[in-house]
Formats: structure tokens, C-alpha cells, sequence
């Protein structure tokens, strides 16, 4: 079974409140730096110098990184198969990101404000390799509007992918202290194998 998700229009609305908030915050700023720097060197820095960085800073986010970022967002896919989740990303270099399901460790579920605000949500995915301690995760399914919905099935499928294999005697699932008390036996058993050998 494969089910193909790409990220919500709303997405889209996200990337432009995160610009135009950017943009907001280089507005704030710049005045603030050319009052502070006037007020220590009055003689060295014209108004004029703080203005041209404010507009570089503009056409930057506006002409070059808005309509990047949009068409970026315009080429994400998730691919949900029965084994693995692949993203598919990128505009000039195409990647195709594949995580499979036995590696993950765990599905965490992230809104921040914007996303609270329209109703999208993000789902991270953590791996052994990466994790919220490393400062990473191993990929995100961002902008996505039934995000409860998806979570909620990926951690189920997760789950029983991770369910111990094979019967047990009473049919019920082993105790954990059983399992680890059944390792420890096999390693003394291969211990003393290997020092008769």
C-alpha cells in the first residue's frame, strides 16, 4: 500500500507570514543599529548606508528566497509505504529521502505558531542515528492538514513493526526483564564457549 501526501496549501501561507515577519523584524532593527552606531560615531556612517542594506535585505528575501522557498514547497512529497517513508524534495537538485519504518524510533508532532494559527501541523522523524538530543531529526512531513490523523498511524505501524517476532509459549508477548534475563544466559553461554576454545 502506498499513499502519496503533499503539504497543504495553507503551507504555502506559512512561508509567507515567516517572510513578511523577517521582514518586519529587518525593519525594527536597522533603526535601531544606525541610532546606536550614530550616536557613538555621528561622522563615519551616512543614513543613507543603513537604507541600502535595508532594501539589499528586502529584494533578498523578496525577490530571491520568497519565490525559492515557494517553489521548493511546490515540489515536497511524502510517499507512506508499507516499509518506509521516502520524501521527495528539491527544485534544481532532486532528493529522494527514504526512512524505513525498523529505524524510526519515534513520530513527534510539532506545531508552532503559525501552524497553530492555520491549522497545519509538522511531523518529525526520529531515528537511532538522530534525535531531539542530537539536535536533528532524520526528515519532516511539514504543512500537513490531517496531521492528528497521520500521526497517529504512523506511530501505530511503527509500533507493530517494532512487536517482537515469532510465538511465545503462553501466546502472550515476553516480559522485558524475561528477554533481557534470556540474553544475559546466551552471552555467558558464548562467554564460556569462547574461553574453552
Amino acid at each position: 500500500m502506498e499513499t502519496i501526501i503533499t503539504p497543504d496549501s495553507k503551507f504555502q501561507t506559512k512561508n509567507f507570514y515567516l517572510h513578511l515577519t523577517a521582514t518586519v523584524i529587518a525593519a525594527s532593527i536597522l533603526p535601531l543599529i544606525s541610532l546606536f552606531i550614530a550616536a557613538k560615531k555621528p561622522d563615519e556612517v551616512p543614513d543613507s548606508f543603513f537604507l541600502n542594506i535595508f532594501l539589499l535585505v528586502l529584494i533578498i528575501i523578496w525577490i530571491i528566497v520568497f519565490p525559492l522557498s515557494r517553489l521548493w514547497i511546490s515540489k515536497l512529497s511524502y510517499v507512506i509505504r508499507d516499509d518506509q517513508v521516502t520524501i521527495h524534495k528539491g527544485v534544481l537538485t532532486k532528493t529522494q529521502q527514504n526512512i524505513p519504518f525498523r529505524a524510526v524510533t519515534d513520530f513527534i508532532l510539532e506545531r508552532d505558531l503559525f501552524d497553530r494559527f492555520l491549522g497545519i501541523g509538522s511531523i518529525k522523524i526520529q531515528t537511532a542515528g538522530q534525535g531531539a538530543s542530537t539536535g536533528g531529526y532524520e526528515g519532516t512531513l511539514s504543512g500537513l492538514l490531517e496531521y492528528e490523523r497521520l500521526h497517529s498511524e504512523l506511530r501505530d505501524r511503527m509500533k507493530t513493526l517494532h512487536r517482537p517476532s515469532g510465538p511465545t509459549a503462553t501466546g502472550e508477548e515476553p516480559d522485558e526483564g524475561d528477554v533481557f534475563a534470556a540474553m544475559l544466559t546466551e552471552l555467558q553461554a558464548i562467554r564460556k564457549a569462547v574461553e574453552k576454545g
